[in-house]
């Protein structure tokens, strides 16, 4: 973790990314400004922003965000862990699109962020900062691995199965894997995302190309079933589209 002077940066500004005559922090009239808005808090001599975050800075006092200064984050021991996650010595906290918030649970006993943007206390799971409501037992959450070219990001406790926070229904943590490109499945069904397949049975199960799947029976783009398909016949095209004898495909409709 490195912090940098704002008052040592070239002209005393950070410039913004996508225009180098605008800034997120620059000083002007011996006040610290983020994009255009000055602080009436901050110790100019001080001021420090943190490597690679265009809102999070610190003074001798304080933790800012953009405009705001936070007071109630212990300063000394104020760190990002990963994945827009924070600590200090007493609470967790989480990087929104506009602010940076204690998570839920208000607490640092147990935490841990598992990646990406998994993370859990004693007391909740969240992803991306906000509750798993059915995970009750947080402390069992876990990573499941990762593979394919478009991954699933996914994690399982005691109980659930997860896809971005969402509850695989019916998934059974004990047996579930994790396939390729989105594909995952357990004893009895497979799922693409959170969602299940119908009654679709892993024994008769194969991919396609992404995100194509078939059963020998049925074929399935995501976890739609496409309406009379052909399985015989069935291709699917280098633009993505599919075909079968009768018609071509784009994603569940019949050209």
């Amino acid at each position: 973790m490195n912090w940098t002077k704002l008052i040592d940066l070239p002209g005393q500004k950070l410039p913004t990314k996508y225009d180098p005559d605008a800034s997120y922090w620059e000083i002007i009239n011996g006040k610290i400004v983020h994009q255009g808005r000055p602080s009436r808090s901050a110790d100019v001599d001080s001021f420090e922003l943190l490597e690679g975050s265009d809102f999070i800075a610190r003074d001798k006092n304080y933790i800012y965000n953009a405009w705001s200064t936070l007071k109630s984050i212990d300063r000394d021991s104020f760190k990002p862990v990963h994945d827009g996650y924070f600590i200090d010595r007493n609470f967790a906290y989480y990087e929104y699109e506009t602010s940076l918030k204690p998570l839920k649970g208000n607490t640092i006993e147990g935490f841990k962020v598992l990646g990406n943007s998994y993370a859990r206390d004693v007391k909740f799971a969240y992803y991306g900062g906000r509750v798993i409501a059915k995970c009750m037992s947080p402390m069992t959450l876990e990573l499941v691995e990762q593979t394919g070219k478009h991954p699933i990001f996914a994690v399982k406790d005691a109980e659930y199965c997860y896809y971005e926070g969402a509850q695989l229904k019916g998934a059974d943590p004990k047996t579930w894997i994790m396939g390729k490109n989105g594909f995952s499945s357990d004893a009895n069904g497979v799922y693409f995302g959170s969602k299940k397949l119908g009654s679709v049975h892993p024994s008769n199960w194969k991919p396609l190309k992404h995100p194509y799947s078939t059963d020998g029976k049925n074929v399935y783009w995501m976890e739609f079933r496409l309406q009379g398909a052909d399985v015989d016949s069935f291709e699917v095209l280098k633009d993505g589209t599919a075909r079968d004898k009768i018609s071509a495909f784009v994603g569940t409709k019949r050209a």
